[in-house]
């Protein structure tokens, strides 16, 4: 299977044959995800069938020594059969054991580089087809008990489960944040850190009761009276990459920094689904299903909120997700934002028809900004300044030849992609001459240069960069066409226009 695997990872993939070649490897990375699950459960059923057997040597042992002598013959004589008989399978397994670990290692090892390169891949497919986080709807399947309680939600069953054992220390978490970050300034902390890859472009929401991100207010009624409109919270959520793990933090919204505004929606009953729907806004907008009926589940289930299946093994046509390590910090520092300007926070208040009798929860989507992508498009021809350009209202285009040196690569975040724009342009000998000196040891670091000083609003001074098509619009997020440089002044007037 790994032999077969390796293909993906070097050839060229045509367009018109990406979307059949994506299905063809979202069946083979679960096919792989699969087996590497069935070898590493075969591996601990044996470790844990060794540990039986020294148990079980330990105890003959122990009764050949101290009742043997009290003991028949016959019993001394099968002890010691006994013994003898586990003494060799455990010799046996001992001069075989350190080479089935190496190969299992070995295998383990080989499956994790193909899957995560297979996610790779995936993001580049899902470029070339057109089919990116911000334009691709997916849905999300909670249920009913789920509004009480802290829940991280993914696109499979399998991935949403892989979360179950850190609900309790998740909500734990929310609420000892929530005490130490209020009142205060846009500070924020780490509630969550987890290093699986999740498949469908890492695509992952958590959801909290409404009360969970007011304490010490009940504003159910606010809530309820402010559908379709937005209700101000003193505490945002958001789910970013940090390396190769994925960081979910609470933060203090102040109003100016971090807006408190966050949009109210109604969730409404969907007689096809037979459950509670509410789809988030924009073309790759995400649907949540809450059911009344709880899922298949590793966990023990109550019955208190409505109709209850037993739990059960989660079996899963397609496995997407990767497992890894996920920690709940017991005491995180408060952090202060480096950036602010380009931070965004897709979350929404969800409220239930009255008739439910389920009070109304808070949801925080993973923005695509914060989603894995290749860069792609053409960019433009730019004069030699093209930065002078930032200070119009339509912006200055990313140079073709800078799109030229970026096309295909990937990037864990937005972010990374700006850093990287903003290195190229340093770098390059032409363009390099027409910025100020002072700058460019920024950029070569991956900053922005400095807008001029008539353009400078508050705190932001630099060149910022601005997605013409809205990332919550459907704009592709990696798109160089799609992407100009503005000021903070043309871009804050840009944005109040389109308002």
């Amino acid at each position: 299977m790994l032999t077969a695997f390796e293909r993906h990872r070097h050839e060229d993939i045509a367009e018109a044959a990406a979307l059949e070649h994506s299905r063809e490897l979202e069946r083979e990375t679960s096919d792989l995800l699969k087996a590497r699950g069935h070898r590493h459960a075969a591996g601990t059923h044996k470790r844990v069938q060794y540990w039986r057997l020294a148990s079980d040597i330990s105890r003959l042992d122990f009764d050949l020594k101290f009742h043997g002598p009290r003991a028949t013959e016959a019993h001394r004589a099968q002890a010691a059969a006994l013994q003898a008989q586990a003494s060799a399978h455990a010799a046996e397994h001992a001069s075989t054991s350190a080479t089935e670990e190496a190969v299992e290692k070995q295998l383990h090892l080989q499956a994790n580089s193909a899957v995560e390169a297979a996610f790779d891949e995936q993001a580049l497919l899902s470029t070339l087809t057109g089919r990116t986080p911000s334009n691709t709807p997916v849905t999300f399947n909670a249920w009913v008990a789920s509004t009480h309680h802290a829940l991280v939600v993914t696109t499979s069953s399998g991935g949403t489960a892989y979360f179950e054992p850190v609900w309790d220390a998740l909500g734990t978490a929310i609420g000892n944040a929530a005490l130490r970050l209020l009142p205060g300034a846009a500070r924020y902390l780490t509630l969550l850190l987890y290093a699986a890859r999740l498949g469908d472009g890492e695509r992952m929401g958590v959801t909290v009761p409404l009360a969970m991100m007011t304490p010490g207010a009940d504003l159910t009624q606010e809530a309820n009276r402010k559908v379709g409109q937005t209700l101000e919270l003193p505490l945002r959520m958001n789910a970013v990459p940090q390396g190769t793990q994925t960081e979910v933090y609470l933060a203090a919204a102040d109003g100016s920094s971090i807006l408190r505004d966050v949009r109210v929606r109604q969730a409404q009953w969907d007689s096809t689904q037979g459950a509670y729907r509410f789809t988030a806004e924009g073309p790759g907008g995400a649907t949540l299903l809450w059911h009344p009926a709880t899922p298949p589940s590793t966990l023990d289930t109550e019955g208190e909120f409505g109709s209850v299946i037993p739990g059960a093994t989660i079996v899963e046509d397609l496995q997407k997700h990767l497992p890894g390590n996920i920690i709940v910090p017991p005491q995180p520092d408060i952090r202060t934002f480096p950036e602010l300007p380009d931070l965004q926070i897709d979350d929404y208040v969800i409220i239930f028809p009255a008739d439910s009798g389920l009070a109304p929860i808070y949801v925080m989507l993973r923005s695509p900004r914060y989603l894995p992508g290749v860069a792609s498009g053409n960019g433009a021809v730019t004069p030699d300044r093209v930065l002078d350009a930032a200070t119009t209202a339509a912006g200055a285009p990313i140079p073709a030849r800078i799109a030229e040196k970026l096309r295909g690569r990937r990037f864990s975040r937005f972010d990374k992609l700006k850093e990287a724009i903003w290195r190229e342009i340093a770098a390059d000998e032409v363009l390099r001459h027409h910025i100020l000196p002072q700058s460019i040891d920024d950029m070569m670091h991956g900053k922005a240069p400095y807008a001029p000083k008539t353009h400078w609003v508050g705190k932001r001074a630099k060149l910022e960069i601005h997605h013409k098509i809205e990332i919550s619009k459907g704009g592709a997020v990696y798109d160089f066409d799609n992407l100009v440089f503005m000021t903070p002044r043309v871009h804050i007037e840009h944005h109040k226009e389109n308002n």
